[in-house]
C-alpha cells in the first residue's frame, strides 16, 4: 500500500510522490492515464445520471491532453471530475 505525499497534473502528465510499504519515498510521472467525463443526453437510456437525474453518456479519452483539448473546444458542457490528478487517485485506489 502506498501513501501519497503529493499528486498534481501539469499539461498532459500526472506527477506523484509517495511512500511505499517500507516508507521509502518515490517519484513517478504518469503519462498513460485515460480520463473520462460525461455528457448529458436525455435521449438515451444510461446507468449514468447527472445530479439532476438526466441520463449521461460516458466519454473516455486516450490521454489527459485529449480531454483538455476537447473540454476547451467543446460547445457543450462536460460533467464529472475534471481535476485529472484526483480522478487518477480515485481510479487507482479502487
Amino acid at each position: 500500500m502506498s501513501v501519497y505525499l503529493n499528486v498534481f497534473q501539469r499539461s498532459g502528465k500526472i506527477y506523484e510522490r509517495y511512500l511505499d510499504e517500507n516508507l521509502i519515498e518515490h517519484q513517478r510521472i504518469i503519462t498513460d492515464f485515460s480520463p473520462s467525463l460525461f455528457v448529458e443526453n436525455a435521449n438515451v437510456d444510461s446507468k449514468y445520471k447527472s445530479i439532476y437525474g438526466v441520463n449521461c453518456i460516458r466519454r473516455n479519452f486516450n490521454t489527459i491532453s485529449e480531454a483538455l483539448k476537447v473540454t476547451k473546444d467543446s460547445s457543450f458542457k462536460m460533467l464529472g471530475q475534471d481535476d485529472y490528478a484526483l480522478q487518477y487517485i480515485s481510479h487507482i485506489s479502487r
